[in-house]
């Protein structure tokens, strides 16, 4: 299975575009921002995993 690369954007990861609004104040991603990448990368995940 291959392995994320957090230097090398993937083409699921290049797809998220980040918005100021999904950051929290000490520039984590907040829940929304977290819930807009899992879906993005789920996509991924679920070709990975043939389902």
């Amino acid at each position: 299975m291959p392995r994320c690369r957090i230097a090398a954007p993937t083409p699921a990861r290049a797809a998220c575009v980040d918005r100021l609004e999904n950051f929290s104040g000490d520039w984590n991603h907040n829940l929304q921002g977290q819930a807009e990448a899992a879906e993005i990368a789920w996509l991924a995940v679920a070709a990975l995993l043939e389902l």
